[in-house]
């Protein structure tokens, strides 16, 4: 995993991991980056109408995709962001969860430019 001159711990890629992306998906690798980058705003606005509306399930639904999503791509934080929203709205709750959806927000932002940047390679 690398941190590629992030002070602020923000943008973590797992390196490996997207490594095993690149050689498994080939020609398609770029196109793969692409629709997650396109997913997320969606699942992030999901996820802040959820908290909006305390609708715990749709919290968790959404919470659940983006977890497994970021995992593939090689984004840990946002992984273990989004898996703690899970775990919050499988409780039932969605109290004391915008925390964890601000952290992941600006996740994505420091992580966003680093994707887009390698779909293009």
């Amino acid at each position: 995993m690398t941190n590629d001159n992030h002070s602020s711990g923000r943008g973590v890629l797992d390196d490996e991991l997207i490594e095993e992306l690149r050689e498994d998906m080939e020609d398609e690798f770029g196109e793969v980056i692409e629709s997650f980058l396109d997913e997320v705003p969606g699942w992030l606005a999901k996820l802040t109408q959820a908290l909006a509306d305390s609708n715990a399930e749709q919290l968790f639904q959404t919470a659940h995709s983006l977890k497994s999503s970021s995992g593939y791509m090689g984004a840990p934080v946002m992984q273990q962001l989004a898996a703690q929203l899970e775990r919050m709205g499988r409780g039932g709750s969605v109290e004391g969860c915008e925390p964890f959806l601000a952290e992941l927000m600006e996740e994505y932002k420091a992580v966003e430019p680093r994707l887009r940047e390698l779909a293009a390679s």
